[in-house]
């Protein structure tokens, strides 16, 4: 093999070992954080699988900063890639991934009667009758716990505004609730 080649099997080499002590160093940290923030196991493993390639892509630029530049660097591209994978998504298959497996749960820890689980069947229903912007704003502060900031962020809105349509969407929820459960 010519000079030009070894050359580039030795950058190779070079990044992969790099890219082996980052994954070992940071890769628990990476999971935890991808899965604490999307608990969807499917789309944490491809956001998870977006971040490693986004790190391999920047992997010259990564190598030479130091741990706490690494680490804010790091940062961003957990950030970016959660909200690049939502924004990427059909609103609707936020609807269905999340809410499905509610509906299958094993739901004898959390209601009691058989009552309580229409009730809790309606409530899906009403919220999937919501138009888009309250519906997904709803699922992800209620299913994932998401502050308005990162709702903001993922759904390419203000912090404010995320919040005044969480509000407004817990009220009409709400509303719509009072009509269907008078009490």
């Amino acid at each position: 093999m010519d000079q030009k080649g070894d050359t580039v099997a030795e950058g190779d080499d070079i990044k992969k070992q790099w890219f082996d002590w980052f994954e070992e160093k940071y890769g628990r940290r990476i999971r935890r954080t991808i899965q604490g923030r999307v608990k969807n196991p499917v789309w944490s493993d491809d956001i998870i699988q977006e971040v490693y390639c986004r790190v391999w892509m920047y992997c010259d630029r990564m190598r030479t900063l130091e741990k706490k530049a690494l680490e804010v660097y790091l940062k961003d591209i957990l950030r970016t890639a959660v909200a690049d994978y939502f924004a990427d998504r059909n609103s609707r298959l936020i609807l269905k991934s999340d809410i499905t497996p509610l509906q299958t749960r094993d739901l004898s820890k959390e209601y009691y009667s058989l009552e309580s689980h229409i009730i809790f069947q309606d409530y899906l229903k009403l919220l999937g009758e919501m138009s888009e912007k309250y519906r997904n704003i709803l699922i992800l502060r209620i299913l994932y716990n998401m502050s308005y900031k990162d709702i903001g962020e993922i759904l390419g809105v203000r912090e404010t505004t995320a919040r005044k349509r969480y509000e407004r969407g817990i009220k009409k929820l709400s509303g719509r609730a009072q009509e269907i459960f008078p009490t």
